[in-house]
């Protein structure tokens, strides 16, 4: 982010302590609903991650074992900051097969959870509260990454609605590490490597709802006001929202206010070296009032600001938007491969540079087989590699006519090596 951005955490600061945490989690194996073909995989629940409430701050880990270090994905319930938890990775079918496909592509999983706005009851803190408390979970996350298996370096975001919201305002803010905080988690930094954000909403700040995201709405000078926004989300939460407000419009005039606004506001924040970002939405809503927190308005606006700002890498699938630049790359997949990293070409390849750009992989994504088109005297065999290195089949007697067959291995990304005559050639295949 521009270093010209001021990252300032408003309302009554507080001491935090977070939980002490020097031993291994008390895994147990995986739950038979997730499906995992990998009797290895793990899940160790209700760990704490904040003393405020440790009800609500704690997380729930999935490994695919004990033994190795993993790039890990954090995942950020919704709810509107009102409702859910993390979880909803054991109750919702989505979620389980999320789980089931990174933990198959070795890659560790974590559900994170966070205090809610509350209800029925004046809240003093308001959103920025959910939003600290997954920066926290984040920080305590990357703090004891050793004894959780995990590579610290390797970190990406994902969530739906208030969870896709948390995503991006973690992956778009400045590093909030604190070097000098005498609490080590909150030393660690906040960056990431990538973010997937699903029907999510594009900021928190309200007011630009009305003067951005819906404003003209109708094409005809028509905007979604503030007092409409609020008559759906209910003056409560409204007020909640933000700490508690005398009226509503004070959100507009409060320098307070207007500097909580801001924090909050993820396209403000939004800038070209944030990492690469996923946008998805279904919603076909048409007026504002149908579905004004996952309205598909939100996600163009995403759009427009990230490619707006060059931010490196945005794909967006958006339906009402008649927007899909994806190439059928999935948010997990687009994951996946920000975790994983492409695989650099071999020195001194059996190809020239140009020739080796050439060089396919194909169907791919395959279901059943691929072929390479390469001559049958330029290859000597060729594997299909898991993502941890175990070779899974070996084709000794290549013949570029015969497909090479892959109907026995789970979805996910493999690594295809083509071994030549003087060296290899690694080509990335995605199994559907």
């Amino acid at each position: 982010m521009s270093l010209l951005k001021t990252t300032v955490l408003l309302l009554i600061i507080t001491f935090i302590i977070t939980p002490s945490f020097s031993q291994t989690p008390n895994y147990e194996s995986l739950a038979d609903s997730f499906n995992v073909i990998n009797p290895n995989a793990v899940q160790a629940i209700n760990i704490p991650y904040g003393d405020a409430d440790p009800s609500k701050q704690l997380f729930h880990i999935f490994l695919p074992n004990t033994e190795d270090t993993f790039p890990l994905v954090i995942f950020f319930h919704g709810g509107g900051f009102t409702d859910g938890s993390p979880g909803t990775v054991f109750k919702d079918p989505e979620r389980r097969e999320t789980v089931k496909f990174f933990l198959e592509n070795d890659i560790a999983f974590i559900s994170l959870g966070y205090r809610l706005i509350a209800k029925g009851e004046p809240d003093l803190e308001g959103v920025i509260k959910c939003l600290n408390d997954s920066k926290l979970g984040l920080q305590f996350i990357r703090h004891y990454a050793a004894n959780l298996n995990i590579d610290p370096d390797r970190i990406a975001l994902m969530g739906s609605s208030a969870g896709a919201g948390t995503s991006m305002w973690l992956g778009f803010r400045d590093d909030m590490a604190e070097p000098d905080n005498e609490d080590h988690v909150l030393r660690e930094s906040t960056r990431v490597n990538a973010v997937f954000a699903s029907g999510s909403q594009s900021t928190y700040d309200l007011f630009k709802w009305e003067t951005e995201i819906f404003n003209n709405f109708d094409d005809q000078g028509t905007n979604f006001t503030l007092d409409s926004i609020a008559e759906i989300m209910t003056y409560e939460t409204t007020e909640n929202f933000y700490g508690g407000l005398d009226s509503l419009y004070q959100i507009v005039h409060d320098p307070e206010l207007i500097q909580y606004r801001q924090d909050v506001d993820m396209l403000y924040h939004l800038s070209d070296d944030d990492p690469p970002l996923y946008i998805f939405s279904k919603n076909t809503a048409d007026h504002p009032s149908d579905d004004v927190l996952h309205h598909w308005y939100h996600s163009r606006e995403l759009y427009e600001v990230a490619t707006n700002v060059n931010l490196s890498d945005v794909k967006a699938d958006i339906k009402e938007y008649d927007l899909d630049n994806t190439e059928g790359e999935s948010g997990n997949e687009f994951l996946l491969r920000y975790l994983v990293g492409d695989v650099d070409p071999p020195d001194n390849p059996i190809l020239s540079v140009d020739e080796l750009s050439e060089v396919k992989v194909f169907p791919n994504p395959a279901s059943t087989h691929f072929f390479v088109n390469l001559d049958n005297d330029q290859v000597k065999a060729i594997e299909v590699i898991s993502l941890t290195g175990t070779v899974i089949t070996r084709e000794s007697n290549y013949d570029i006519s015969q497909p090479i067959p892959i109907s026995g291995l789970n979805k996910g990304v493999y690594l295809v090596k083509i071994i030549g005559s003087k060296s290899d050639i690694m080509k990335r295949l995605v199994v559907k």
